[in-house]
């Protein structure tokens, strides 16, 4: 009974600390090795980073580009509308057809009246 009640909860806490104090020291050895990393790092010189900003700025105003190009082909489009009248589809369905749609249609709207008013 006594090393359940006593033994086991401090033996738990021996390791815990033992794990706790590991992970710790292993923490610190990495800060100091990405200390030594910092101060071998290679500087670039003023023309690698003239480059990279340019590079940096072409990645930022590649999609404002795609937007002004669909811009301007919405505007051209919509101009050509204006000189040229708007393109007009037409449907390859015959006037007999559509009249027969619409005689349908209405057929069906009064059967549903009538069978509502009972």
């Amino acid at each position: 009974m006594l090393s359940r009640f006593i033994i086991l909860p401090f033996l738990l806490l021996v390791v815990a600390t033992a794990t706790g104090l590991e992970k710790t020291s292993a923490r610190h050895r990495e800060i100091d090795d990405d200390d030594d990393d910092e101060g071998q790092k290679k500087t670039l010189s003023d023309a690698e980073s003239h480059d990279a900003i340019i590079a940096h700025m072409r990645a930022i105003q590649a999609p404002f580009e795609r937007l002004k190009k669909a811009y301007l082909a919405d505007r051209v489009h919509r101009a050509r509308e204006l000189v040229d009248g708007p393109e007009i589809k037409t449907d390859r369905m015959s006037l007999s057809r559509r009249t027969a749609n619409i005689r349908e249609r209405l057929r069906g709207a009064r059967a549903s009246r009538l069978a509502r008013l009972g």
